[in-house]
């Protein structure tokens, strides 16, 4: 439980659990070969989970309901 990727995947856990936008619609963004973006969104509440294939960087962006504005974390 100590080890940062243990921590890492238990955030992705409860944010999966716990965001509004994973309870709505789901797309597939088209992308350039080399990357994924995959977007759920649920009225004002929008994630996108945008993946480097080359690198395998991944960034989840989302809209935070209580102040309206985007904010991102790293997987």
């Amino acid at each position: 439980m100590e080890k940062d990727a243990v921590r890492r995947l238990i955030r992705l856990m409860e944010f999966r659990n716990n965001y509004p936008a994973f309870n709505g619609d789901f797309i597939i963004e088209d992308t350039p070969e080399d990357r994924l973006s995959l977007t759920w969104e649920n009225s004002a509440c929008r994630a996108t989970v945008d993946i480097d294939l080359n690198s395998y960087q991944t960034v989840i962006t989302y809209t935070d309901p209580d102040t309206d504005k985007k904010k991102s974390f790293t997987v």
